[in-house]
C-alpha cells in the first residue's frame, strides 16, 4: 500500500504541472479526487481521513493508523464510515482500481487533444528528471 498510495500525490502534481516542494496535502487530495472521481466539497472528510490515516501513517510511521482496516470482504476497494472515521481497504481491489485509474491517466496523456494535461505532465516530468540527472552527475 505504501507504494501505491504515493500515486495520489504524484498524479495531483503531474496533472497540475506543479514544480516545487510542499503542498503535499493539497496535491494528495487533488490526485485522490481524480482517482476516485469524487467531488472534494461533498467528500472532504473522506479525503482528509485518507490523507491523515493512510498517507501520513504510511509515510511517517510506516503503517496506517488503527482506524484503517484491511479487509477483503467490502463492496469496492475502499470504504469510509464518517460517524467513526473508520476506513476499510481491500488491498487487492485497491491496487486493481488504482491500476485502472493509472491506465486512464496514461490514455489521457496519449490523446493529443489533451494539450493542457500533456503540457503539465511535461513540465513536472522534465523538472523531476532534471533533478535526478543533476544528482547523478554530482554524486560521481
Amino acid at each position: 500500500m505504501h507504494i501505491v498510495v504515493s500515486l495520489f500525490e504524484m498524479i495531483g502534481k503531474y496533472r497540475d504541472g506543479f514544480i516545487g516542494e510542499g503542498r503535499s496535502k493539497y496535491y494528495f487530495r487533488e490526485g485522490a479526487k481524480y482517482i476516485f472521481k469524487k467531488d472534494l466539497a461533498e467528500d472532504e472528510e473522506f479525503f482528509n481521513q485518507i490523507y491523515s490515516n493512510v498517507r501520513n501513517g504510511l509515510y511517517h510511521v510506516g503503517m496506517t493508523s488503527p482506524q484503517v482496516l484491511l479487509y477483503d470482504n467490502i463492496p469496492g476497494s475502499i470504504g469510509f464510515q464518517q460517524a467513526t472515521g473508520a476506513i476499510a481497504v481491500s488491498p487487492d481491489k485497491f491496487v486493481q482500481d488504482l491500476h485502472i485509474r493509472f491506465r486512464d491517466y496514461a490514455s489521457e496523456l496519449r490523446d493529443s487533444n489533451n494539450v493542457n494535461v500533456r503540457e503539465n505532465f511535461g513540465v513536472r516530468f522534465n523538472d523531476d528528471n532534471k533533478k535526478t540527472i543533476v544528482a547523478n552527475l554530482t554524486s560521481n
